[in-house]
């Protein structure tokens, strides 16, 4: 609140509040006492919705609304008595809309209007009319009313403190013959008239604004005997403030500036008095017509801002004068009067003017007579006017007797050229080049090498920019003005080359063999640079930014290296990888054999490489019968036999040698159809290591018997290079040494038996002998010496064990037995060198010398056999029968 009285009304309505008479709707109050609106009241249609007709009344709004429907006549509160004047009237925190009058006083005295808002009324939002005296309008706001926002008519000695009209269609106050009133601290801007229109006596208005309206600040008619302290009217459409038909008016500490027109206008004034007055930022200053009487200025100040400009401390007594641009020029720098048109101004003044000062270096100041147009022309044209001066905070400050133009010298312009982050960077780290002159006046430009490449612009340039490498050099000028003088600095910026990263790939890493393709792959973070590889300093290509290379390396030690060898822009930059080894790929042979041809057939043996690079040999039985690369083959007619294979390779730069090896064997058939159907079986031992004799047993079974050992098989073994065809000793054993680790295969033949083949393997001395599951035990033999608790060399079989009944005969035919050799009860004897009858001759395989298992067989044993037979044959024909 703006008084001790308008606080005290307020508490008053707060107290009341409590013990008050609600209000609910239109109505005419005619008991005093106070009031309280307990709601809002909107879009009624009554012509005075609260009629208040008694004196001693307080109304508290509470912040609700009274809202009309823009009835002719029609008003929102209305505090009037026909009869009688009314008193202490207070009304507050309430809002009137959509009146003809929102709050109207009509012969009210004595009472105050707070804290309330009136708004878009046909007329006026308050209206204090026909001797309304004495009332206190406070912190009030009327807006988008079509008339007034306060309009005072007919009425004395009101108060108006701190209220705000905006956006009213006429003025936002109006004093219409309202005289002896008072407005403190109000606020009038952008209504359609003026902020201010006074037409009274003896009235005071004390820091009031007026601002943006579309006519003027501050309108003075038939006004007479007022004091304006402490106004301000700027930027209005029109007029800061106009005196017209007024007299005796008196306006101290006055401020107008940013009017779009005049600052101040005088038409028909008389004796209009001013102190300190300032104006500024305008075109025209002043126009005072000769029908006005003097109008009297002391400490006038006509400003180009608040602070440059001039200031006449003397009583100047203007009768005539139009103070504007055509006859008064003010810049920051110099000012010109024109002594001709305006010789009332011709006085001793005090002149501030911008500068740049220091503390060893001040402008000289010049003055030319006559009426120069601009700083240049005075400064060039004029002579140095000794006059003492004050330089500091930006300005000059000097006394000036008799007018003309008076300037400073031009002031030094200060251009500052700044890189960022630094004149030293890297390519592709962008700079900021940076350049500003110490004032916001000339033009500046920046070049690059003689080039513009920013501005021109005033104060200050930005230039961002990311140069290839090299040396750059920048140059920020001004050509100055009249004001301010040339100025050049200059600066060079050196942009480095900047380093590559490149990111050198081996696949796989090392070490690797011969097959597996080795990829080199170079790549370079940018765009720019070309990638080359070198393979023992060799190019093997290039590229730009990333370059592959995919080759099958033969044997050796290898180095990479990749590099760039950079650009403007780019430095050189290597990888590189040293020692690569490439080592010998194993060969892989794959010997294929035939599974047990018939004889007679023709049969294709095969050795294929996994590589062209090595020549392979195929032999039969020692015998080369085949050579060359990727495969060779045997394709033949062979009698039947044990064949044994062997493919090798002395290997190649790039493969290993090696060796593998097979058998050959055919299937026999019967050449008997008497003869005993029987098939082979080889027993393995466990745990064969190289370098170590190993037996394998031969064992034949017949007609389901189980088996038993073999004289005189033929066993064939193939593996790791080596072969052998060996034959069976006692027992049907056969020795054999590895000679070195892998896997072996065998084949075993015996007369016109099934034959028996398969695999073993052979261990090194050091290396941990496989776990495997132990064998099925060979068929035992009869115990040829029995004896208790111990056991035969041969079978190691307990002796003393039950042997079985029926044993299965070693021979039943010679022909069982081989040459030299026949079959006497079950077993094969010597026939003191005569050959078998029947015997089958094995090729390759010399006969054996074989103990005889006995010797002058007694009668009984061929009468045995004569038995067996005799049975066995009778037993035969009668299945053959059945």
């Amino acid at each position: 609140m703006s008084s001790a009285a308008n606080i005290t009304r307020i508490l008053l309505l707060v107290v009341l509040a409590s013990s008050a008479y609600a209000v609910t709707d239109c109505t005419t109050i005619s008991v005093p006492g106070a009031y309280v609106l307990e709601n809002s009241i909107t879009d009624t249609g009554a012509l005075l919705c609260i009629n208040i007709s008694v004196s001693d009344v307080s109304l508290n709004g509470q912040g609700f609304t009274v809202d009309g429907i823009d009835t002719a006549a029609s008003i929102g509160i209305y505090a009037y008595n026909s009869t009688t004047t009314l008193n202490n009237i207070t009304i507050g925190n309430v809002t009137t809309s959509d009146w003809n009058n929102g709050i109207h006083y009509n012969n009210t005295e004595n009472g105050s209007i707070i804290n309330s808002t009136s708004l878009s009324n046909t007329a006026n939002g308050f209206f204090i009319t026909t001797s309304s005296d004495g009332n206190s309008i406070a912190d009030n706001t009327a807006y988008n009313n079509s008339a007034y926002g306060f309009r005072i008519l007919l009425s004395n000695w009101n108060n108006l403190t701190e209220n705000t009209a905006y956006n009213n269609s006429a003025s936002g106050f109006y004093l219409d013959y309202a005289n002896s009133s008072i407005l403190t601290g109000n606020l009038g801007y952008n209504n359609t008239q003026h902020g201010f229109l006074a037409r009274a006596y003896n009235s005071a208005l004390v820091n009031n604004t007026a601002y943006e309206n579309t006519m003027h600040g501050f309108y003075l008619v038939f006004a007479q005997y007022n004091t304006m302290t402490g106004n301000m009217a700027h930027n209005n459409d029109l007029w800061g403030f106009y005196v017209a038909l007024s007299h005796n008016n008196t306006f101290i500490d006055t401020t107008m500036y940013g009017n779009l027109e005049v600052a101040l206008v005088f038409n028909n004034a008389l004796d209009s008095n001013f102190t300190n007055t300032l104006i500024y930022n305008q075109t025209r200053y002043i126009n005072k017509s000769a029908s006005s009487a003097s109008a009297n200025f002391t400490n006038l100040t006509l400003g180009y801002n608040a602070t440059i400009g001039l200031v006449n401390y003397n009583f100047l007594n203007m009768t005539s004068l139009y103070l504007n641009s055509t006859n008064f020029k003010l810049d920051p720098y110099f000012v010109s009067l024109d002594d001709s048109s305006a010789p009332q101004a011709n006085l001793s003044v005090n002149i501030t003017l911008y500068s740049v000062c220091n503390s060893t270096v001040e402008p000289s100041v010049y003055k030319l007579a006559g009426f120069p147009a601009s700083r240049a022309a005075i400064v060039s044209g004029g002579s140095v006017y000794p006059t003492e001066t004050s330089c500091g905070s930006g300005t000059m400050t000097f006394d000036a007797l008799g007018f003309s133009g008076y300037a400073l010298g031009p002031i030094t312009t200060t251009l500052s050229l700044n890189f960022s982050p630094s004149n030293l960077t890297t390519y592709k780290t962008e700079t900021n080049v940076s350049c500003t002159a110490d004032n916001g006046v000339v033009a500046i430009g920046l070049y690059v090498n003689g080039t513009l490449v920013a501005g021109p612009s005033t104060n200050s340039i930005e230039y961002l920019t990311n140069h290839s490498g090299g040396y750059y050099n920048y140059t920020c000028n001004t050509t100055g003005n009249e004001n301010y003088s040339s100025a050049v600095n200059a600066s060079v910026l050196y942009t480095q080359r900047a380093s590559p990263t490149i990111t050198f790939n081996v696949t796989p890493s090392t070490p690797t063999t011969v097959g597996n393709e080795t990829n080199l792959s170079c790549s370079v973070d940018n765009t720019q640079a070309t990638v080359e590889i070198f393979v023992d300093d060799v190019s093997v290509g290039s590229a730009v930014q990333q370059f592959e290379y995919l080759n099958n390396l033969t044997v050796g030690t290898y180095n990479f290296t990749c590099n760039t060898t950079g650009n403007e822009n780019y430095t050189n930059a290597s990888g590189s990888l040293n020692g690569y080894e490439v080592e010998q790929r194993n060969t892989v042979l794959d010997l294929t054999i035939p599974l047990l041809p018939l004889a007679g057939e023709q049969t294709d043996v095969s050795c294929s490489a996994n590589t062209d690079e090595v020549n392979i040999s195929l032999y039969r039985n020692g015998v080369r019968v085949a050579n060359g690369t990727v495969q060779v083959d045997d394709i033949a007619v062979l009698p039947p036999a044990l064949y044994t294979y062997v493919c090798n390779t002395t290997g190649s730069d790039n493969y290993t040698s090696y060796s593998t090896s097979g058998i050959l064997r055919f299937k026999r058939s019967s050449t008997s159809s008497s003869a005993a159907q029987c098939n082979l079986e080889v027993v393995v031992p466990d745990n064969v290591v190289a370098g170590s004799a190993m037996q394998l047993q031969v064992l034949r079974s017949t007609d389901g018997n189980p088996g038993t050992s073999v004289y005189l098989a033929t066993v064939a073994i193939a593996g790791e290079g080596e072969a052998a065809t060996l034959t069976t000793g006692t027992n049907g054993h056969v020795s054999f040494v590895p000679a070195s680790a892998g896997t072996y295969s065998y084949a075993a033949e015996f007369g016109d038996c099934e034959g028996a083949d398969g695999t073993f393997t052979v261990v090194e001395a050091e290396e941990e002998l496989p776990v495997e599951e132990e064998p099925a035990a060979p068929p035992e033999e009869p115990s040829a010496e029995p004896s208790g608790g111990e056991t035969s060399g041969s079978t190691g079989q307990p002796v003393g064990t039950e042997t079985p009944v029926e044993t299965t005969p070693e021979c039943i035919v010679d022909s069982d037995c081989g040459a030299g050799f026949g079959c006497e009860g079950g077993a094969c004897v010597e026939t003191a060198g005569q050959p078998a009858a029947q015997g089958v001759e094995v090729p390759g395989v010399e006969a054996a010398s074989v103990p005889r298992a006995q010797q002058g067989v007694p009668w009984w044993a061929w009468l045995l056999i004569v038995i067996v037979l005799g049975a066995g044959a009778y037993w035969f024909l009668s299945r053959k029968k059945a």
